[in-house]
Formats: structure tokens, sequence, C-alpha cells
């Protein structure tokens, strides 16, 4: 048994992910929804994914989902930003903190009602007051009120019958700098 874990631990150990930086500065490139962005580094290189540390913003197809992503987009598409990384999720985006001008792109997201504060295990998340004053003053939308719709991407080849047959909203893709609004796809170079 030894044997067999001590031959296990070496290739466990190579397949960890490299640990991510702990802050760099770069520019945004592409906004994914409005919890997620890419970020190219300073020195140039494909752009990094970047998810948005302590915060949740619905799905492109549920309520609230491209005004989420529009928001995000107007406020950092081709802009300088400081990301302050963490580690990285199961789908290999790096989670970070990003700051914009010196100020917490996460915070402005939730304060805007735009984004929840990211909730786990009881715990109300890092922007639970700002989350609060946002719903006080009526800018967040709800959890609740939030329609389940299966989302259907646009790519796929039943995208468009599947979505007039079934109620199910297409998702359109993310937003970019010189974006033509019927495509939708185009990077900023």
């Amino acid at each position: 048994m030894a044997a067999l874990l001590g031959a296990w631990l070496p290739v466990q150990a190579s397949s960890q992910a490299k640990p991510a930086p702990s802050a760099w500065s770069g520019v945004v490139t592409y906004v994914v929804d409005g919890d997620t962005v890419r970020v190219r580094p300073p020195g140039g290189g494909k752009p990094v994914s970047v998810r948005i540390s302590g915060i949740d913003a619905p799905e492109i197809c549920q309520a609230g989902g491209t005004a989420s992503r529009d928001a995000l987009m107007r406020k950092l598409l081709g802009q300088r930003v400081a990301v302050h990384g963490r580690q990285h999720d199961d789908y290999g985006r790096l989670l970070a903190k990003i700051s914009f001008k010196g100020e917490d792109t996460g915070r402005w997201m939730v304060a805007q009602g735009l984004a929840w504060s990211y909730r786990n295990r009881g715990n109300a998340g890092p922007y639970a007051a700002q989350q609060r004053q946002a719903r006080a003053a009526g800018w967040e939308f709800s959890r609740r009120r939030t329609p389940r719709r299966r989302c259907i991407p646009p790519s796929s080849a039943k995208g468009t019958a599947a979505a007039a047959n079934t109620g199910a909203a297409p998702c359109p893709t993310a937003v970019s700098a010189g974006t033509d609004v019927r495509r939708r796809a185009i990077w900023l170079e």
C-alpha cells in the first residue's frame, strides 16, 4: 500500500495547477459576464480568464444577466486594472479581486445591485453590507424572482429552433471592444 501511495503522490503533486501570482496589472480585453473578464497581462500574450472573487452575478440568460455584463463592460473594457489573484477555480479561471482606479470592482458591482455577495456555508460574503444597502435602495434583483430558464448557446445547431420550441432563451455571447452588436464576438486588440 505504501508503494502505491508513494507512486501516486508525485503524480498528484505534478498535476496541481501552479499557484496564481498574487498581484499584477493588465488591460481588460473581454467581458464574459457580470463576474468574469479576460485580462491581458502586462507583458502581452494570451489574456487570462479572471473570475471576480466574492461576487456572483446572474447568468446571461437570467434576469439581470445582460445588464450586469453590460455595466461591467462599460466600466472595465479596455481599461488597465489591478488583479489580486488567489487561486484557480474548477474551470481554470483565476479567482481574484479586481481594482480599477483604486476601487474594488466586486464591491461596486454589488453596491449597484448588479451582483450578489458570494455566500458560502452561512457566511454572508465579503460584500454583505453593500448588498443590504443595494437592497434597501431597491437596486438589487432578487435570486428568488430570477427565472430558471434553460440556456442554449447560440453556436448550438439547434439553438434557435430549440428556443422557439421550448421557450428557452438562447444565451448571447460575451461583449468586447469594437463589438458588432449582431455578432458580439470581436476581441479588443
